[in-house]
């Protein structure tokens, strides 16, 4: 289990060993309204230095993302989105100043 800052959003993960497959799962305990919440992502758990960027893949809605940093900021509506999945990879930048041979 992970922090969120709303107590009626549950915010938790599961990662392999190897980090090779990285879950997360943000839901709604709430029934009736929408919460907005921000998430803290373990980024030592998921071997990701501060600063750096990772990708997130929103597995409902099949969106992705590059976020850097630990702290997202979310909106979960029980009517719209009671829940959100994200299955997170470490994400390699591509260096443009050096040509790829």
């Amino acid at each position: 289990f992970h922090p969120s800052d709303d107590e009626s959003v549950l915010f938790y993960g599961k990662t392999t060993l190897d980090r090779s497959n990285m879950i997360f799962v943000a839901v709604t305990l709430d029934p009736f309204d929408a919460r907005e919440t921000v998430l803290h992502f373990p980024l030592d758990v998921m071997g990701v230095p501060e600063g750096e960027t990772f990708e997130v893949e929103e597995l409902l809605t099949g969106a992705r993302h590059l976020w850097r940093g630990a702290r997202h900021k979310i909106r979960l509506d029980p009517q719209v989105n009671p829940a959100a999945i994200y299955r997170v990879t470490v994400w390699t930048s591509v260096d443009y100043r050096e040509p790829c041979f």
